[in-house]
């Protein structure tokens, strides 16, 4: 029986693309942005942390700006696309979630905008973990969440983790940038699907509200990330904010492989394309529905009888209900409210 962070998936090659085309449209120095040299202090004052040293190296090869520091940032943590870190890699990556959640809450300020994708990015190579932090949870990431714990290895690779709410600060503020969190979003659903492509067909009647309810939970807690950033903002640029979120996911719909040969392929394929072909008004209140579609493209194709499909699409809802408000909850916390 396959485990609920059992397959990290390797990036995709469209991640690159995504954001290499936020920056040919501007979408990286558009967003809600502080000034430039306000960016290079706020960067600066991070690369003083002593837990940023062990990410950029020596001092004489220390990044010099914050696309330095981004591109810095992504090659420590094994931002590859490989889906294959070591544990030193891992390491890095915790180090940067400790040192920018620490940063962001001392200065009151959110991640400047070059860091922002270089950070989403390199978040993607460990959605496995990022998965359990912020929807359902477990006691084994509770207790290496604390800044003293290191890494850990088992049967499916290598893992870290930190405190929900270290991650929900990071996260928070690295989505501030549509584009970062569309790359976030994807690698969620990216993972969601292949959760539940792991599952064998005999293996259907034992998990089939586990992997489902898990994958809309956290799904909803990306809900929670983009109603916390709307709220912060007019409703203008949260217009445009949410827009930008759903052409960022729907612009790469494609043809959808057959499900025996593409599993985890045909439930994205599926539900990026149900997404593009909604009209526009009604798309980002779609998207907030990924959970149970998600989990609906996946019964369907295993062929789940009908009694068993309305009840795990109702548990779905159940479960991305309670992640909403666990995700909502953390968030007004950190906001003070």
């Amino acid at each position: 029986m396959p485990t609920e962070d059992s397959s990290r998936p390797a990036r995709y090659r469209m991640i690159g693309a995504l954001i290499a085309g936020s920056l040919a449209i501007g979408g990286l120095g558009a967003w809600f942005l502080i000034g430039s040299q306000e960016g290079e202090d706020l960067c600066s004052g991070l690369l003083k942390d002593k837990r940023m040293h062990e990410v950029v190296g020596i001092e004489d090869q220390r990044p010099e700006s914050c696309e330095e520091l981004g591109e810095s940032i992504k090659k420590a943590t094994g931002a590859t696309g490989s889906g294959q870190n070591n544990l030193k890699q891992a390491q890095a990556m915790k180090n940067v979630l400790l040192a920018a959640a620490d940063h962001i809450e001392k200065s009151g300020s959110h991640l400047p905008p070059d860091l922002r994708s270089p950070i989403a990015e390199a978040l993607t190579e460990y959605v496995g973990d990022t998965h359990i932090i912020i929807g359902t949870g477990s006691a084994e990431y509770v207790t290496n969440g604390d800044a003293s714990d290191g890494p850990w290895t088992d049967d499916s690779g290598v893992h870290i983790s930190v405190y929900k709410e270290t991650l929900f600060r990071v996260l928070r503020s690295v989505s501030e940038d549509p584009h970062a969190y569309a790359v976030l979003r994807m690698a969620e659903a990216r993972h969601a699907a292949k959760s539940l492509s792991s599952i064998s067909h005999a293996e259907i009647d034992a998990n089939l509200m586990s992997y489902p309810v898990s994958n809309a939970r956290a799904l909803a807690a990306m809900d929670a990330l983009a109603d916390a950033i709307s709220t912060d903002h007019s409703k203008e640029k949260a217009a445009i904010w949410q827009k930008t979120v759903v052409d960022t996911i729907a612009n790469n719909s494609t043809e959808a492989p057959a499900f025996k040969e593409d599993p985890a392929g045909h439930i994205t394929a599926e539900w990026a394309n149900k997404l593009s072909a909604t009209a526009a008004a009604k798309q980002f209140p779609l998207l907030r529905e990924e959970g149970i579609e998600v989990a609906g493209i996946w019964a369907k194709a295993q062929g789940v009888e009908k009694e068993n499909y309305d009840k795990l699409l109702s548990n779905c809802r159940g479960g991305a209900e309670s992640g909403y408000r666990a995700a909502s909850d953390t968030l007004k916390k950190l906001n003070g409210k």
